[in-house]
């Protein structure tokens, strides 16, 4: 317990300059960190990382991605079927070492795990983004906190016990409730003390959402581990595992969320 206080301390330091300066390309950088990050652990669990033809086109793609196409949902789409494409190409007629079922279950974690942080970036560059970029935080880390609480207290019918044995229906209903009373908290506290004027229903939706997906998130790494059989991603984090560990359920809950804001006005006034 020492060992996980002491990393989501220093986290928390290193995390609040690029929260401070999110409105500079310093958040594009942040995404694109966590985003190579990722997608290095996930190579690495998979047993691909040493395989060039898939690795590297990988490495490059998630890194890009956030720093210059996160802002536009169509960007991300194109360059997904266009890495998609090139890295089969490569890997299926170029080299054929890996079996082409192992090449696109990479590829299409690859694509999740690139999108879900450049999601960070087009969240946030929204014309409200300054505020509600941080619902994916308080969606993701509330809910897995309720969940998680709820669940040491009340827990007695396993919700996924072949992925994840500890997790309960009851925790399931607890991080639900806690996502969505955190979202909506969030958006009242955003009401109060700005001038900004939030849509309190899309706001309930948002929290709904991503008290369900930042579960599913956290089930999704946990099968992926349990299929290449893996404790954590990595030990780069002590006590918390690798930046998939940490980062799970707000990849799940980023994705979300950008779908959402950039079809629906949550927040009116913002500048």
């Amino acid at each position: 317990m020492k060992k996980r206080l002491i990393t989501a301390g220093v986290g928390l330091i290193v995390f609040i300059p690029f929260v401070i300066f999110s409105n500079t390309f310093l958040w594009e950088i942040f995404a694109a960190i966590l985003s190579v990050a990722g997608t290095f652990e996930l190579l690495r669990a998979l047993k691909v990382i040493n395989k060039p033809e898939i690795s590297v086109p990988s490495l490059i793609y998630s890194a890009l991605t956030p720093l210059f196409f996160g802002t536009h949902a169509r960007s991300l789409l194109d360059g997904a079927l266009l890495f998609v494409c090139l890295t089969l190409f490569l890997s299926m007629i170029i080299k054929r070492r890996v079996a082409p079922e192992r090449v696109c279950f990479a590829l299409i974690f690859v694509v999740y795990v690139t999108c879900a942080f450049a999601s960070l970036v087009t969240v946030r560059r929204v014309a409200w983004g300054s505020h509600i970029f941080f619902v994916i935080f308080v969606g993701a880390w509330i809910t897995d906190t309720a969940a998680y609480f709820t669940g040491k207290a009340l827990g007695k019918h396993p919700l996924c016990p072949e992925v994840s044995p500890h997790k309960t229906v009851e925790g399931a209903v607890g991080g639900l409730v806690g996502g969505i009373v955190g979202v909506m908290l969030y958006g009242l506290g955003v009401e109060l003390l700005t001038p900004e004027h939030v849509n309190f229903l899309a706001m309930f939706f948002i929290g709904a959402v991503s008290g369900a997906v930042s579960q599913f998130g956290d089930l999704l790494f946990s099968a992926i581990k349990r299929r290449v059989g893996v404790k954590d991603f990595s030990d780069l984090l002590p006590g918390h595992g690798g930046i998939l560990d940490r980062f799970d359920s707000v990849m799940a809950v980023s994705l979300f969320v950008a779908f959402i804001v950039t079809r629906v006005s949550i927040i009116s006034g913002a500048v």
